[in-house]
Formats: C-alpha cells, sequence, structure tokens
C-alpha cells in the first residue's frame, strides 16, 4: 500500500502515486498488511478517484502463505488472485474505462 514515508522509511509509491494522482483520475486497489497502515487510506481517498484496500489478515491468508512458503513459491501469488480485488478490478474498469490500467506487486 502506497505510504507517506515516516521514519525515514522509503516513500517512492507514495511519490509516484501523488505525482499521477496531480495529473490523472488514480483508481487504486491495494492491500495493507497492518492495522495500523488502515488510518493511511483516508489520505488514499483524497487524492484518488476511488480506493480499495484490503487487509491482509485471516486465518486464510495465513494458511495461503504458509502452503506457499512449504511449496517454495511466492507469497505474493497468494493475494494476487484475490476474489474481491478481482471484482472491484473489473467494475472499476468497465465504469471508468481508463486509457492504461499499471499492475505492480512488491515484495
Amino acid at each position: 500500500m502506497p505510504r507517506p514515508p515516516a521514519r525515514g522509511e522509503d516513500g517512492r509509491a507514495w511519490h509516484v502515486l501523488r505525482h499521477l494522482a496531480a495529473q490523472h483520475r488514480v483508481h487504486l486497489g491495494c492491500f495493507y498488511d497492518h492495522s495500523s497502515q488502515a488510518s493511511d487510506i483516508d489520505e488514499l481517498t483524497a487524492i484518488c478517484a476511488s480506493v480499495l484496500c484490503l487487509p491482509l489478515s485471516g486465518a486464510g491468508q495465513s494458511l495461503k502463505r504458509i502452503a506457499a512458503f512449504t511449496h517454495g513459491t511466492a507469497m505474493t501469488g497468494t493475494v494476487v488472485g484475490d476474489v474481491r480485488l478481482a471484482r472491484w478490478i473489473g467494475e472499476t474498469m468497465a465504469q471508468a474505462q481508463p486509457s492504461l490500467a499499471l499492475s505492480a506487486v512488491r515484495q
């Protein structure tokens, strides 16, 4: 999840998002893994046309991550197939009809 930099964190994704949102209508779908990050969602909704931020929590996610680890596969793949995000992307693409779509997965 793009977040404002704090305590020396790398804020590259946040700055890129702000730059894009200043010139374009940005629709952002992302995940966050700490409840403390939920407070940053308001800042994202202030600069983006629409936002869906889903928590990476719960037993289901933990089991998927354990399975990925034990099979030697990337844990990021466990969230790529998230049904809620896929539905939101489909609806947003149909309604907004963007001229460009960008997908980024960061570990």
